[in-house]
């Protein structure tokens, strides 16, 4: 749809007399919670429990849904927090030990982990509403979320399932194996990286989804396998965007690869092998990485550091100090990389220089966050918090890219 130019001209115009910032200090905590009022601490009944003594598994991070975040717990208790009530409404318990979720559309909702009696992995689509299962099924490999539905493989079969409905509703044979998915900042682009070093773009047709719920159905070529590119053996893909491929090597370097080209555009070193790294996220010309330091025996977290790269030629442009964490992912929070410190302070570090614009003291264990506009959740090990920034420049971008969005639809 086309947009008048007068309209455009407001927004530019608001924007410009807005841009005035409120100042670094902007943003403000709005509450805290503690997670022992999430999930009280229970009894250890045997030695086996002595494993999941903390209620929420490292590896978790909360959903946002409209206005409630999602847990889940080691004991397999799915619980809701009003975010602006702060209520708090246990929803059904599952008989695994959850440490993955998952959110597809507005309604369908998987969460993964491993089953109390037989340790097997489980994935488990729940309907919050009506409080209950509507099915489980036994996985151990990726689970490709795509829109509304989930895509799985095994033994070169994929299965796509409605978690809504709680049932696979298609498959199809492909001569391919799924060891991991790719991140695509493209919403309507899904990649997995195959057993053979194939990077592969999967599609559905629009017509697909009426042909795969429709019962009389017997086509058996709907979904859409386009290869991408083989890549050389010690490359890991980790993020794609166009022709565009951003990769680590196991024996430590990260580097930019044109995948039409299939030329290298540069690589440099900047981890060891007995490292993990995580990312990039990619924003404007920067690319920001998490590379960890190997884990010690005895080490209740990861420790690693920030790593700022200019996209276009892979020199850092500025480093972190040592992050301590549990489950974290590289976030950013309007013009912030989020960080944490040894003595349990979260930073909001400027993306262009990595200096701590502000910080707050939350503790230790930080988890993923969550953010939604210019709202940002934080899990620690011992509470959850909710952040506001009233910075108007933010909060107007917001608003903006609402109404250019809703223009376009």
């Amino acid at each position: 749809m086309k947009i008048n130019n007068s309209f455009l001209f407001t927004i530019v115009a608001i924007s410009l007399c807005m841009s005035t910032s409120i100042g670094a200090q902007s943003i403000e905590k709005v509450w805290e919670i503690k997670v022992n009022d999430i999930f009280p601490k229970r009894k250890v009944i045997s030695s086996f429990d002595q494993n999941y003594l903390d209620s929420i598994s490292e590896e978790f991070s909360p959903l946002l849904l409209e206005d409630k975040l999602i847990f889940g717990s080691t004991d397999g208790e799915i619980k809701t927090v009003d975010v602006n009530t702060q209520e708090i409404e246990h929803i059904l318990k599952v008989p695994i030990r959850i440490n993955k979720a998952y959110l597809f559309g507005k309604h369908g909702l998987i969460f993964g982990g491993y089953h109390k009696l037989n340790e097997a992995y489980y994935f488990c689509s729940v309907d919050l509403n009506k409080k209950k299962v509507l099915a489980a099924f036994k996985h151990t490999e990726t689970l490709l979320p795509f829109s509304y539905w989930a895509v799985i493989e095994k033994k070169k079969k994929f299965y796509v399932y409605d978690p809504v409905k709680g049932r696979s509703v298609y498959t199809q044979n492909e001569p391919y194996s799924m060891v991991k998915q790719v991140f695509t900042p493209d919403k309507n682009r899904s990649c997995f990286l195959t057993g053979n070093q194939e990077i592969i773009d999967l599609v559905l047709p629009k017509f697909g989804a009426s042909i795969m719920l429709s019962p009389k159905s017997e086509r058996n070529d709907v979904l859409e396998f386009n290869l991408v590119r083989k890549l050389d053996k010690d490359m890991v893909a980790d993020n794609i965007n166009g022709n565009t491929l951003y990769y680590h090597r196991k024996k430590g370097s990260i580097g930019q690869y044109n995948v039409e080209t299939k030329e290298v555009v540069w690589e440099r070193t900047y981890f060891k092998s007995s490292m993990d790294i995580r990312g990039p996220h990619v924003f404007e010309d920067s690319l920001f990485y998490l590379v960890s330091y190997p884990r010690k025996e005895g080490d209740t977290e990861f420790v690693g550091k920030l790593i700022a790269l200019n996209k276009k030629t892979g020199q850092s442009f500025w480093l972190s100090a040592d992050l301590p964490y549990r489950n974290f992912s590289i976030t950013q929070f309007n013009q912030s990389i989020l960080s944490v410190d040894k003595l349990g302070k979260l930073l909001f570090l400027d993306v262009a220089d990595g200096h701590v614009r502000q910080s707050f003291l939350v503790g230790k264990g930080v988890s993923k966050p969550v953010v939604h506009e210019n709202q940002l959740y934080v899990l620690t090990k011992d509470k959850l918090y909710r952040f506001v920034d009233k910075d108007w420049k933010f909060r107007l971008s917001i608003l903006s890219d609402k109404i250019i969005s809703r223009f376009l639809k």
